[in-house]
């Protein structure tokens, strides 16, 4: 008798499992991959289908599972998003610039691919969180959570942002003018403030106050000195380094044409 009612039990779990896997999840399930891999094949279900299946998931009981399931669905994709951006750090790349290495050459590269990764995470997660936004509610209200938004922008931190964080900022103070474009960098920076919720900001105050306003605190008559040397020194450090730049082209150009150097010195 006892073994019956075990198989039942097993029955009914299968049947429930069966149920969640086809009506819900991998439905819901496609749409969370259009949302992060906007640029593939996979056809989404409409925002109402989506909203009116995330309804029905969590009136039936599925509430927590879904939530396990989105998180290791985001999870997963951070994950291979890392490998990519790693990849980048150890390919070599074709050293075109002579004052750059090679793994300069890679590090400029993984933040091209991490500025374009945030951006579109950025936009995923406002996706994700607008269809699933009665899931995230059910949380917030029961279970006192933080909302899916804060909880899918902090995943972004752990697993991609603390990890090449320190590599994007070195390579941006130490690197010459407009080796990176000003307005990659100002999108890159404002984004790295919306997923961090201001943490990188305040972190790295004076590197994000070059590329996002209001990143220092409000300044008050007496800093307004410390201020106006800063700045100065900032111009300085910015000629310095293109005269470097001038003068490391210059010297590229006449290794790669001594004739039009012999010729230049004959004109004079």
């Amino acid at each position: 008798m006892s073994e019956l009612c075990a198989m039942e039990v097993d029955s009914r779990h299968q049947g429930a499992e069966s149920e969640y896997m086809r009506d819900f999840w991998i439905p819901l399930n496609n749409t969370v991959e259009a949302f992060l891999h906007p640029s593939s094949q996979t056809s989404p279900i409409s925002f109402q289908e989506t909203f009116t299946l995330v309804y029905k998931c969590v009136g039936e009981g599925y509430s927590d599972r879904l939530h396990c399931d989105l998180m290791h669905a985001v999870n997963k994709y951070l994950k291979n998003l890392h490998v990519e951006l790693l990849n980048c750090l150890t390919v070599a790349v074709a050293d075109n610039a002579r004052q750059f290495s090679l793994q300069d050459q890679g590090i400029i590269q993984m933040i091209h691919k991490f500025d374009s990764a945030l951006a579109d995470y950025i936009k995923a997660v406002k996706g994700i969180s607008a269809t699933f936004s009665y899931l995230g509610k059910y949380f917030a209200q029961k279970k006192n959570y933080k909302t899916l938004e804060d909880e899918l922008t902090l995943m972004f931190c752990i697993e991609i942002a603390e990890h090449f964080i320190h590599d994007i900022l070195s390579c941006v103070e130490r690197s010459p003018p407009f080796t990176l474009e000003p307005a990659l960098l100002s999108r890159l920076f404002h984004n790295l403030q919306i997923v961090s919720r201001d943490l990188y900001g305040t972190l790295y105050s004076k590197l994000f106050a070059r590329f996002v306003a209001d990143a220092l605190p409000r300044m008050h008559e007496a800093d307004l000195n410390s201020h106006i040397a800063e700045v100065h020194e900032l111009q300085a450090q910015m000629r310095r380094e293109l005269d470097q730049s001038k003068a490391s082209f210059a010297e590229s150009s006449s290794v790669r044409n001594p004739a039009h150097k012999r010729s230049a010195d004959e004109c004079n």
